[in-house]
């Protein structure tokens, strides 16, 4: 691996650990867990897939583009469902203010 390439990962690793701690200290464990774990298996997929032989952006573009529109249809749905207040009482932990949905 290369300076850069090594560089990268340490970059991406720290970044996942900060989220996850900032999620777990904000969110409790559920968060850590869920997230923690998706957000592993994926920097570790990278780390064996595209990270030393990276895909051409112009194929891998409106894929990208067609997750992250699908992406954003389910935070919505989460949302509109109350989903955040609703995870909080399953798991007992507090939810920022700014997850949940306005009191009716």
């Amino acid at each position: 691996m290369k300076g850069s390439e090594r560089l990268a990962a340490v970059v991406v690793a720290l970044f996942v650990i900060a989220v996850v701690w900032a999620g777990f200290v904000n969110m409790g464990l559920a968060y850590a867990v869920i997230v923690g774990g998706s957000a592993t298996i994926a920097y570790f997929s990278w780390l064996l897939t595209t990270h030393k032989k990276p895909v051409d952006p112009q194929k891998i573009l409106p894929l990208y583009l067609l997750l992250v529109a699908t992406e954003m249809i389910h935070m919505t749905e989460e949302v509109v469902t109350g989903f955040a207040d609703d995870f909080s009482l399953l798991f007992h932990t507090a939810v920022p203010s700014r997850f949940s949905q306005p009191a009716s």
